[in-house]
C-alpha cells in the first residue's frame, strides 16, 4: 500500500496528486481514558474510550452522490458511526478535554439522534455506555445547566463560553436519548 510510518501509531503516503493519506492506528482503551504511546506489540498506538463501544455497533450506512466541477457523478456509500456510538466517543473526548467544539459536537449528535427517532431505550449498554451516559447527564443534564445559570457570574476563560455550550445543550441529554444512570 506504500504507508511509511511517521510516528508510532502514524503512517502515511502520498498519493499521485500530492494529497498526503494519513492512518491513525488505534485501540480500545479499557481504563475510560485517552491513553496515548500504548505499546502493542511492534506498534506504539493510542487508547481510545469508546472504541470498542464504536467498534461494536452497527454502522449507518450513507447513499452518497458528489457531482464534480466537471460534471462527473462519483457515488458512493459511506458508513458511518451509529449516532449512539459517536456520542460514547464524544462524551469521553469531552470528559477528557473540555473542549467547546466537543460540547458542540454533543448537541449536534443528539440533534441527529432525536431526528433518527432513536430513545434512551437505544442506548448501548455495557460499561462505556453507562460512563458516558453518566458524563452526558452530569455535563449536560438539566441539573449541569441549573449550576451553569447559577453560576454565571464567576471567572471563566472564555466570558460566556460556558453559558454557551450549556444553552445549546441544555437538557437534551435528559430529554432527548442518553438514559439516566446512577452511578
Amino acid at each position: 500500500m506504500g504507508y511509511g510510518q511517521m510516528q508510532g501509531n502514524r503512517f502515511v503516503r502520498v498519493d499521485a496528486d500530492g494529497r498526503e493519506l494519513v492512518v491513525d492506528v488505534l485501540t480500545t482503551s479499557y481504563t475510560g481514558r485517552m491513553e496515548s504511546n500504548q505499546e502493542r506489540g511492534q506498534l506504539v498506538v493510542d487508547a481510545i474510550p469508546g472504541l470498542h463501544t464504536a467498534l461494536r455497533e452497527p454502522a449507518t450506512a450513507v447513499e452518497l452522490t458528489a457531482v464534480l466541477t466537471d460534471g462527473t457523478e462519483l457515488h458512493t456509500t459511506l458508513l458511518l458511526p451509529d449516532v449512539a456510538a459517536a456520542l460514547v466517543l464524544k462524551a469521553y473526548a469531552y470528559r477528557g478535554r473540555y473542549a467547546g467544539s466537543d460540547a458542540v459536537d454533543i448537541h449536534r449528535l443528539l440533534e441527529a439522534a432525536n431526528v433518527a427517532g432513536r430513545t434512551a431505550a437505544d442506548w448501548p449498554g455495557r460499561t462505556e455506555g453507562r460512563d458516558a451516559a453518566h458524563v452526558l447527564h452530569t455535563s449536560f443534564g438539566a441539573a449541569a445547566s441549573e449550576r451553569c445559570t447559577a453560576g454565571s457570574r464567576r471567572a471563566r476563560p472564555a466570558p460566556g463560553a460556558e453559558d454557551r455550550r450549556h444553552a445549546l445543550t441544555s437538557g437534551a441529554a435528559d430529554r432527548r436519548y442518553a438514559p439516566a444512570v446512577s452511578m
